[in-house]
């Protein structure tokens, strides 16, 4: 509050700010930053300073003034009001003469000063009406802007002209002013930007596909899924609960009452009666999946329980292709709509008899080693069926083995290509989360795409991370924990770092001063506008 009150006086000036406030004085050293800390530290950007700490029994001279505050009137005048307006180009060229290294080279244009480089400073320099401006290879000469105010700069052309990226910010910006490393100071300047953090979708999400191995034996690893609501049948049935096997796509569709966990677990009864139990079991993190009774109904089974990641369907992806099929073969298929319950015993059949795409063999074939008769009453099917023919069932399994590998070879080459090489994160990182927008009948196009900040706790396997509240930053009443994937996360915005200048101690350019090719390199575009 003080500097925003003498900001007027400050601006374009190194200070020193002396306070008894430890946690100001420790801001950057903290880790994680506490999000107020980290709004105090954005607010104070555009100055020039250091904080020194010192204990509050020295400071008494500064309490004193608060222990009798004097009566104010209602009426403040604002600060700066009875200053005389200043363009932003006579503000710019003020400050170039309070610029120590600026004030050395408008010494060498003007005569007053030699130096061993005074031939490249005038080659690269022009000084204009008691302005500095920088040649480039555009013919065009912008100001040269001073240390202490290319923050303020950088804010007129991406604050106040709706938060455009790295490039849009560095072009509009490069029309009319200059500053040393102009690139590396936005692209700091916009990964400090709350705004951009909050609303800004990345140009392609950071993610990676990858596959749980192939199960040797048919129902070792079963996938499951619920689908609904439907319309309520006649029977009370409302939902379709979906098991299929990871080996021989072997589907069993059952339709139940609610979403419950006692439903789930009489249809895994019934199915371990006729294959066994699994050595494992896929689901989504549904409540009747997240139960405590679903919970130890597998570890009385000794069941591995893998939940997949939130708004993650592709981690369960043998389940969610059985929602679509489902759905596809009922909308045809349906008279009446409350008796949707008695097609799913002919639609299961047709599903394990059909030939899989993946594994080149209806999922029948792959499970019992002698043909099954047709029980949709075809009497053409009935005619050819031949009750001699013997299967080779291991050679099959095996072949199908080999076709899902390279089916899921295939699959991972074309994801990856549309997403770029997810960058880890590490416990204690800051990230956001994608956060769907609830209906609430109003228009969403303006709310903000992710929500946060959270922090990384746990780092699993296959770009998976733990993510739960900030501490003395809980955002609901009840503690936020969650697994997520990196193509749902974003790192929340960073501290603005400090880009060094060209310059060196004494002011002077330096020998690697960037030649007119290696700025020409620089202009190219980024990735990150």
């Amino acid at each position: 509050e003080a500097c925003q009150r003498f900001r007027t006086f400050l601006l374009g000036k190194h200070f020193t700010v002396v306070t008894d406030c430890q946690a100001i004085s420790c801001a950057k050293l903290t880790t994680p930053m506490r999000p107020r800390v980290a709004r105090w530290l954005l607010r104070l950007l555009e100055y020039d300073y250091d904080i020194v700490h010192r204990a509050g029994t020295s400071m008494c001279h500064v309490d004193a003034m608060s222990r009798g505050p004097e009566k104010l009137s209602n009426t403040v005048n604002k600060e700066g009001s009875h200053i005389q307006a200043l363009s932003v180009d006579d503000w710019v060229s003020v400050m170039q003469q309070q610029d120590s290294k600026l004030r050395i080279i408008i010494d060498v244009l003007r005569g007053l000063a030699n130096s061993d480089q005074q031939a490249q400073i005038k080659s690269e320099y022009l000084l204009k009406n008691h302005r500095l401006f920088k040649r480039n290879m555009k013919d065009s000469y912008p100001l040269v802007v001073p240390k202490g105010m290319r923050w303020r700069i950088v804010k007129l052309y991406h604050d106040d002209c709706g938060h455009p990226g790295v490039e849009g910010t560095v072009k509009r910006t490069m029309k009319h002013f200059w500053f040393p490393r102009m690139r590396n100071f936005v692209k700091g300047y916009i990964k400090s930007c709350i705004e951009c953090c909050y609303h800004r979708h990345p140009g392609r999400k950071q993610s990676e596909l990858f596959g749980m191995d192939v199960p040797k034996l048919p129902f070792q690893v079963l996938h499951m899924d619920h689908l609904g609501p439907f319309v309520k049948s006649r029977r009370g049935y409302e939902y379709v609960l979906v098991i299929i096997d990871a080996l021989t796509r072997y589907a069993v569709i059952t339709p139940t009452r609610s979403t419950k966990t006692k439903p789930v677990t009489e249809a895994l009864n019934q199915l371990t009666l006729y294959f066994g139990l699994p050595q494992r079991v896929v689901t989504d993190r549904g409540t009747a999946f997240t139960s405590t009774t679903f919970t130890s109904y597998c570890n009385t089974n000794n069941i591995q329980h893998v939940k997949v990641a939130v708004r993650t369907p592709r981690s369960n992806g043998l389940a969610e292709r059985v929602n679509q099929a489902v759905l596809a073969y009922l909308k045809p298929s349906i008279g009446n709509p409350r008796d949707w319950d008695i097609q799913l015993r002919s639609l299961q059949w047709v599903m394990n008899t059909k030939v899989n795409s993946t594994t080149k063999y209806a999922p029948i074939d792959l499970v019992y080693d002698f043909p099954l008769r047709d029980i949709s009453g075809n009497k053409v099917l009935a005619a050819v069926h031949d009750d001699d023919v013997q299967l080779l069932m291991n050679k099959r399994r095996d072949e199908a083995t080999r076709n899902i590998e390279t089916a899921r070879a295939k699959w991972k080459a074309r994801f990856d290509a549309k997403h770029s090489k997810p960058e880890p994160y590490a416990e204690g990182d800051l990230v956001l989360l994608a956060a769907p927008v609830p209906s609430t009948g109003e228009s969403r196009k303006l709310q903000p795409h992710y929500k946060g900040p959270y922090i990384v706790k746990k780092v699993l396997r296959f770009n998976r991370y733990v993510v739960e509240d900030v501490d003395g930053h809980q955002c609901s009443q009840r503690r936020y924990s969650t697994i997520t994937t990196t193509d749902n996360m974003k790192p929340w915005c960073v501290l603005f770092p400090e880009v060094d200048d060209e310059y060196d101690e004494s002011g002077y350019i330096t020998n690697d001063h960037p030649t007119r090719d290696e700025l020409k390199q620089q202009e190219r575009p980024s990735c990150h506008s």
